[in-house]
Parts: C-alpha cells; structure tokens; sequence
C-alpha cells in the first residue's frame, strides 16, 4: 500500500513537470509571438500609407489646381567650390492667403521638411499639414477639415492664422535621399552624394563629424539642396523658421553649435554665405535686446497641449553639438528670431505619456523664480533637465492610442539619436566658457586650410563611399523629371535588425498611428504660428 502511495506521488510529480513544462512552452511561443509583432513591419501598409517622392509631386500639382492660394516653383542650385555638388533642383511651396483682402501679412513663416532622407514621415506630414491649409484636411474620424475651423489646442482657427502668415516650404528638402531610403535603405540619413544636409550651412561649418551618417561635405555650401535653402531663406527673410524632423521628441531652439542659450539673432561674425547671396538687416521686430527669452516663452505655451517634451537650446537638450545647422544660420545669420527644430516622432510615439520639465522649468523649480526673471538674471545659466516624478500627475495624451504606440517600441542605442544623453550638462558658467572658446576654436572656418592632403582625401573617400550609384539621374531640371520605380517595389521589408530599427524608431508604421501622429503635429505646426503671432509687441 505504502509502495503504491510512493509511486502515484511519483505519478503526480511526473503530471505536474509534464503540465509545467506544456505551460512554459506555451508561454514562450506566445512571448515569441509577442516579439514578432512588435519587430514585423507589413510592407503593404507601407506602401498605402507613405507616397513616393514623385506621388509627393504629383500630389502637390493636383492640389494647386484647386487651392487658388497655393503656388509651386522649382527652384535650381548648384553646389559651391570644385567639389560641391551638380545643378540640382527643388520644389517650393508658396502659401498666400487672399492677398487682395489680406496683402500685407505681419509674418513669414518658413518651414523645411525631410532633410534627412530617412526621416520619412516629415515629408508627409507636409503634404497633410498644406492639405489643412487648402481646406480639404480630414480629422481623425473622416470628416472634413475647413478654414474656419479652430482645431484642438491650436487657439484660432485656421483662416485667422492664414490672414496673418505668408508662408514658403520645402516639402521635401532631400528628394534624392529619400528616393534611396524608399527603396529600403532606411537607415540612410545623407543625400546622394553620402551629405548630411544639416551640417552643410555656413554657420560654424565644421570638418568634424562622427561618422558617414553626418558628413558635412567638403565644404559649406558643397550641397546644390542647402545653397537652394540658404538662397531662397534670404529671400523671403522669414519671422518664423520651423525644420521638421524625427527620431526623438523634442522642440529646440538655437543654438546647435554651442551650449550657450544668450544672445541676439542676426550676431554672427563667423558665418559664411554661398557665393552670390546677399543678407540684408533683419527688420527690428520690437524684441530686440530679449535674445532667445520670447522663443522659450513660445515653447513653454506650444509644449503643453503637443510635445511634452524637453524643451530648449539644441546643443543642450540633445546632448551633443553640431555644426553647420540650417537653425543656427537662419536665427545667427539671417535674424529670425523665431527659429525651431521640431523632433515629432520617436519608437512609436508623437508625444511623451506625461508632462517633462523643459530646461526653463527645472530652473524655476530649483532656483524659484518665473521664466522670465531667470532668463534676465543670467542668460548663459546652466539648468539642468529633468522628467517629473512619476506619482505627478500627467497632462491628458488626447488621441492617444497607447496600445498600438507600445507595439512598436524599439531599442535603436546603436542609432545614436536618443535625446536623454545630457550627462555633460550640468557645468558650471566657468566651465561653460571654456568649452565654448574651445569649441570656437574647433570650428574656425580657416581650419580647413590646416587640412593634410591625407586627411583629406579620407574623407572623400568616406562620402564616396556613401554615393548613391544613380545620382547621376539627380541633375535634371526638375527633379520631378526622374523617372522612379513601380510602386510594388518601393518601401521593401526592412532585411535586418538595424533597418527595422532605424524604421520604426522614425516612422510610425500602422495606419492609425501614422494618422494619429500627421493629426497631432498638423495641428502642432498651426499651434507654433499662432502663438508666435499672439506673443508678439503688438498683441
């Protein structure tokens, strides 16, 4: 009896390892399961949510036949020196709202999107944003979108903002790029030639680079793409100047180049400009002595209701410098006060899930104070940023879908474009002086005649090596003009780990999401324009 007890203990221990063991099968094919489809990217939903460069054109050419107030113009270009780039070419959109009526517009708004090739969902939110302009956005449950409308978190409605604002943009600034990141190389950041388009500006212009990904070229001004930029910036001589970018979620302000957040727009001694450009004054605009304190002031406002984000000096809040920044140039060079870098989407999310300190926040927590009585105690302060305590409240995430946003979280460390890296930024002002003169003295414009012939022919080497092999096909007139593959083979799954990484962590890859976040950040973009315009002496 005792032996028959022992042996169905026996029994029963067997039974339960057998069912533990089913049970962590089962749990491991569904966490297998799980992964899969946070990392699976479906090609199709690809190619029905994102447009070609030339359905892009296309797109924009139907839509000027029925917007009386939008106008498309090529504009050409060539790079600078020896080794600058071919004639190029670039299309611009120019939006004039009723200029009978409304002819003597109070601001000038001057939008760039797409720089970086990869970045693909800046483009598209270009095309969504003109289509709000136009009055044939849609809101996220289908129904129309019209002038009159004031939209969440905007403030007035969209006809009073265009009554107000002329506006020029570059909807896509780097179609050669992104014909190759269309083509599934989407980790490809440069143009055809292997440039990053935003360390080409003439403004603190630096050899210095991490790697292939932020070549600056030969020279300022090498890039047929920023000479266009510079050149047609100058003209139109903007009051706001917003580039439109992804890979982190962030709003900057100048500068790229430096850690210091002082200083008047319109001050550099060291930029350089393309051949053939003339920069005149900036109009006074009734801030003058009040540096970079309006355009804080402007971010706190926009943050709250879209961002969520940190907030403030790119060179601060992302963690490292950069030089040659088409922000930098605009606000140091040619005087626009109301410069801006906006990162929109990262890992699946177009905002963050609760409120974060912006570096002017997190000085008047610490220190006590209003923005503005900080900012007038000492313009080169170093605050530190900081994310508030999770028992805070957070601020409601209004559309927000979280259970798609979560799906497609993805680590991309390697991608260097997290925004948390700020360990360097807690220096004291002394400190912050030295690594000012020393970065001054890094980025001198006559460096580069300190360049060996070695040195030198490495780093052509390196930017051929990031060729395109058919940018040859880029020295048409119109870039409209290339012919470009079938739809069925354009936006490819991603083949590895790295692409679907780059992928996902700068583009939302469902439908709704991809809605969620054109939705969010078109109403973002009007929210900027008539905030600005609300802020000013005038008002």
């Amino acid at each position: 009896m005792a032996r028959r007890m022992r042996a169905g203990g026996r029994l029963c221990g067997w039974m339960v390892m057998l069912v533990a063991a089913v049970l962590l099968l089962l749990a491991s094919i569904d966490v297998h399961a799980s992964q899969q489809q946070q990392t699976s990217v479906d090609t199709s939903s690809l190619r029905s949510l994102y447009h070609s460069t030339g359905e892009l054109y296309r797109e924009y050419a139907a839509l000027a036949h029925r917007c009386s107030y939008l106008s498309l113009r090529w504009v050409s270009g060539r790079g600078v020196g020896p080794k600058g780039s071919p004639t190029k070419s670039l299309l611009t959109l120019h939006i004039n709202y009723n200029p009978e009526q409304y002819p003597n517009k109070s601001e000038r708004a001057l939008l760039l999107f797409g720089e970086h090739a990869r970045e693909l969902i800046s483009p598209e939110l270009a095309l969504s944003w003109v289509r709000m302009l136009c009055g044939e956005g849609q809101q996220l449950d289908g129904s129309p979108v019209s002038v009159n409308m004031e939209l969440p978190g905007v403030g007035g409605s969209i006809e009073q903002i265009l009554r107000t604002t002329e506006l020029l943009l570059f909807p896509n600034a780097n179609p050669s790029g992104r014909r190759r990141t269309e083509q599934g190389d989407y980790c490809n950041r440069v143009n055809d030639r292997g440039v990053d388009l935003n360390r080409g500006w003439g403004e603190h212009w630096s050899r210095k680079h991490d790697g292939p990904s932020t070549y600056p070229g030969p020279s300022a001004w090498s890039e047929a793409e920023v000479v266009m930029m510079a050149r047609e910036a100058a003209r139109f001589k903007p009051t706001i100047f917003i580039s439109v970018h992804s890979g982190s979620l962030n709003m900057l302000s100048p500068f790229a180049f430096k850690r210091a957040i002082g200083g008047e727009p319109a001050a550099s001694t060291t930029a350089v400009d393309p051949p053939g450009l003339t920069v005149s004054a900036p109009v006074d605009d009734g801030e003058r002595g009040s540096g970079l304190k309006p355009v804080f002031n402007v971010l706190h406002k926009v943050n709250t209701n879209f961002c969520r984000c940190t907030i403030g000096p790119a060179g601060k809040e992302l963690g490292y410098l950069s030089a040659g920044t088409c922000l930098d140039y605009v606000y140091n060079r040619l005087g626009t006060r109301y410069a801006f870098a906006l990162e929109i989407y990262a890992k699946g999310k177009y905002a963050k899930d609760r409120a974060a300190l912006s570096l002017l926040e997190e000085g008047e927590r610490q220190l006590g104070g209003s923005v503005d009585e900080l900012l007038e105690e000492s313009m080169q302060s170093e605050f530190l940023t900081h994310t508030l305590p999770s028992d805070v409240a957070s601020y409601p995430l209004p559309l927000e879908a979280e259970a798609e946003n979560d799906v497609f979280v993805e680590t991309a460390s390697e991608m260097g474009t997290d925004a948390d890296a700020d360990a360097d930024v807690d220096a004291d002002v002394d400190a912050e002086g030295e690594l000012d003169s020393e970065l001054d003295a890094e980025l001198d414009l006559d460096a580069e005649v300190d360049v060996d012939a070695e040195a030198e022919a490495d780093m052509e080497a390196e930017a051929e090596s990031e060729l395109d092999a058919s940018h040859e096909l880029y020295t048409s007139k119109n870039d409209a003009d290339v012919i470009e593959p079938s739809k069925s083979s354009l936006f490819p799954a991603p083949l590895d780990h790295r692409s679907r990484s780059c992928l996902l962590n700068f583009n939302p890859a469902t439908p709704d999401l991809y809605k969620r976040t054109i939705d969010h950040w078109s109403r973002g973009l009007l929210a900027f324009i008539h905030t600005i315009h609300q802020s000013r002496p005038h008002k």
